[in-house]
């Protein structure tokens, strides 16, 4: 059974169709301008074949300051049969909110997040359908920060507090291919009021979840 596909990989290959249909180009016409075969963008598109030498080619046709080379960095990251680790992973935390006693979730949301286009408008629509199933459960609270906010404090990264049956919090953090479990309670509190100011600047639930209908509508 072939490894599933490298999701950096993947992502590239999105970015590099959105990069090229933005400025109306055929594979071919963009091939033509590379130096290489139409058949290599293709592989591209599809997160196949992608060299370190493409992405860089990549970054000067579009002026992308390497960000094409960066994600081809994040892949060699990806250890393989990684993606299908983080996969299950993903699946196995879905699965909890379809427990008989599901935990309690709260997710704060960026619009400039909800609004990036990863992948077409079909996975685009599925993606924000899927955000309104989720926070029609009894379980689940989202909320979302206008992108007219400005600054806040989270947007220093994206991190997870869990709070336990005793009463006690962890925090958890995640880079690229790692991420850190914060257990003394002084340093988990901390998250815990981070989580709390960031909340904050959130619009309520009820114009959080009108927002992501406006996106979906957009479409």
């Amino acid at each position: 059974m072939p490894d599933a596909p490298n999701p950096a990989l993947v992502f590239f290959g999105r970015e590099l169709q959105r990069k090229r249909t933005a400025l109306d180009l055929t594979q071919e016409q963009l091939a033509e301008r590379l130096g290489c075969s139409s058949t290599w963008i293709s592989r591209m598109e599809v997160g196949r074949k992608i060299s370190k030498d493409s992405a860089i080619d990549l970054d000067t046709f579009f002026k992308t300051d390497g960000i094409f080379l960066r994600m081809w960095e994040l892949s060699k990251e990806i250890e393989p049969g990684m993606a299908e680790h983080l996969l299950a992973e993903r699946l196995s935390r879905q699965a909890l909110l379809a427990k008989e006693k599901p935990p309690r979730c709260f997710f704060i949301m960026d619009e400039m997040a909800l609004r990036r286009k990863v992948g077409d408008e079909k996975l685009m629509r599925e993606q924000y359908k899927n955000l309104l199933d989720v926070a029609r459960l009894p379980s689940v609270t989202i909320y979302v920060i206008n992108e007219g906010t400005g600054y806040y404090p989270g947007l220093t990264g994206a991190f997870t507090v869990i709070g336990l049956d005793d009463g006690s919090h962890v925090a958890y953090t995640e880079s690229a291919g790692s991420g850190m479990l914060i257990s003394e309670r002084a340093r988990a509190a901390k998250y815990l009021l981070r989580y709390e100011t960031i909340a904050g600047y959130a619009l309520p639930i009820s114009e959080s979840l009108a927002l992501i209908r406006r996106l979906l509508e957009e479409l």
